[in-house]
């Protein structure tokens, strides 16, 4: 270690240490050996220490005492083996939370990728989605045609009804009611031919806007029943999916999981 080599040095370096600031450190190195050095912060405070005493050069002529040596030989040794100790095994538990974790992705990538694939139950589910959405799509395109036959019925209807041409008037009954003029009345009548004539041309309109706005109704029910299907199908799948996601995550040993399915 460099800080073993340098530490070590200090001891040769006796005649470069200002007095009295060099006893300060040693104090404050003395306090925190014996504060407890199984604490890493108070281990990386007393080796920022054991560099400010190297540091602390000057012209003084006073030498390390047996006892300031043995403290610095004592840091050092605690040094090396609690802090970096520390740090090597918080360094190995890291290393072996990543493999664990890649192993944990590496199995939940395999089980999805075979429940996702033909013939698993997870294919097996979204081609049902498929299927339901495909057939809601049919039916609303369903709906999408009757609407505008629905529409054009109706502007038919409206246009022929507006075009009418005006009933004739109505002759009185015939007052004294006698054998020619009752001929006469019955012979026939302008007001019956047109109301025959108006009568047959506007029931098939009439009818063919019945029979639109009949199929509109169907076609929306139908699509309302699709939605409902599609919809249920919808939130089965995504309860499903939520029970493989916890199933996977117990077989695989993750951590965590974020599939969602909305």
């Amino acid at each position: 270690m460099m800080l073993t080599f340098l530490v070590a040095t200090a001891a040769t370096q006796a005649a470069s240490l200002r007095p009295g600031v060099s006893s300060v450190s040693f104090a404050k190195l003395r306090d925190l050996a014996e504060a407890g050095h199984s604490d890493l912060s108070v281990l990386h405070e007393m080796a920022g220490v054991v560099n400010s005493i190297m540091l602390q050069e000057g012209n003084a002529t006073d030498h390390l005492t047996a006892s300031d040596q043995e403290l610095l030989l004592r840091v050092i040794d605690m040094i090396n083996n609690k802090m970096y100790a520390s740090m090597n095994s918080a360094h190995n538990s890291d290393v072996s939370d990543v493999d664990d974790a890649i192993a944990a992705i590496n199995r939940c990538s395999i089980l999805w990728t075979a429940r996702s694939a033909d013939g698993g139950d997870l294919y097996a589910m979204h081609q049902t989605l498929i299927q339901y959405q495909n057939s809601l799509n049919d039916l609303e395109d369903r709906v999408d045609t009757r609407t505008l036959a629905n529409s054009t019925a109706w502007s038919n209807l409206v246009t022929h009804i507006t075009l009418m041409s005006p009933a004739p008037e109505c002759p009185a009954f015939p007052d004294p009611r006698t054998m020619p003029t009752l001929d006469v009345y019955f012979g026939s009548s302008s007001y019956v031919t047109w109301w025959l004539q108006s009568q047959q041309a506007y029931l098939p309109v009439r009818e063919a806007y019945r029979y639109a706005n009949l199929q509109l109704k169907h076609a929306l029910l139908a699509y309302a029943v699709g939605l409902a299907q599609r919809n249920t199908a919808f939130v089965t799948g995504n309860a499903s999916l939520s029970l493989v996601a916890r199933s996977t995550k117990r077989a695989t040993g993750s951590q965590r999981s974020t599939t969602d399915w909305s």
